[in-house]
């Protein structure tokens, strides 16, 4: 009967740990089934990975939980961003209705000028036929 090193025991139980089934890992050391088997029934490793798994699951129930005044602040940070990020959107819309909205008011300006160059016209044909008459 060979004596197994400690070594080894730790290598069959990371296995195990990880996933791989005790008389799989039994046939890989070549060792035999019933020696690995007892042995971690003997010291237990079934109900130690069990715990740990457990353990891991656990949700982080006792984790620091935000004051009311931090949650307030976050709340507000976030519309804020929200808030930044619709006035942007508009922005950029608007951006492309303003060039337009100068020339209309070029063209409302141009419009209102016709009139007085019109006048001036006119008053100027009527000076230039006076001139003439006399």
């Amino acid at each position: 009967m060979r004596r197994i090193s400690k070594e080894t025991w730790k290598q069959i139980k990371t296995a195990y740990a990880s996933g791989s089934g005790l008389r799989e890992l039994a046939r890989r050391m070549n060792l035999s089934e019933g020696t690995v088997l007892a042995h971690a029934k003997r010291h237990g490793w079934t109900q130690q990975i069990d715990e740990a798994k457990a353990i891991v699951l656990q949700p982080q129930s006792d984790a620091i939980a935000p004051s009311p005044m931090q949650s307030v602040a976050a709340v507000m940070e976030q519309r804020g961003e929200r808030y930044r990020e619709r006035m942007a959107d508009i922005s950029e819309k608007v951006a492309g209705h303003l060039d337009s909205l100068k020339i209309l008011l070029r063209s409302a300006q141009v419009e209102k000028s016709i009139p007085l160059h019109v006048g001036f016209l006119a008053w100027t044909v009527q000076q230039q036929a006076a001139a003439r008459s006399t």
